[in-house]
């Protein structure tokens, strides 16, 4: 198979005037996704939130067993992989498709200074 590199891609979006679940549900809408959230020792106060959604590869447990959904035909392979323990099994596909996970520029948050109008 193959050697598939992974890569990540984010987007910051204001947040000032919609809440989390608003900005989730127009993202992800009925598709399946999730959504994480930080919080505040006291759990009161969210500071990042993240939102994903149209998975390229699921990996999930059924009955103790691995069961993988992909939805890129260069992952098709690791279907073979449907009926392993689970634990063992979750860890093979990392092992053909390394993760280029450098953060990149445009994650980083927007700073005030290039927020404020010159």
């Amino acid at each position: 198979m193959e050697k598939i590199l992974l890569t990540q891609h984010g987007k910051w979006l204001p947040a000032d005037v919609q809440t989390t679940i608003s900005l989730y549900m127009g993202l992800v809408g009925d598709q399946p996704g999730i959504l994480l959230e930080s919080a505040e020792v006291d759990g009161r106060l969210g500071r990042y939130s993240l939102i994903a959604f149209d998975y390229r590869l699921m990996l999930h447990p059924v009955d103790g067993k691995l069961v993988v959904d992909t939805a890129d035909e260069r992952l098709a392979p690791l279907q073979k992989l449907t009926g392993m323990d689970y634990l063992p099994g979750v860890k093979k596909p990392w092992k053909c498709c390394p993760s280029n996970s450098r953060p990149k520029a445009e994650l980083q948050p927007p700073s005030a200074a290039t927020d404020s109008p010159a």
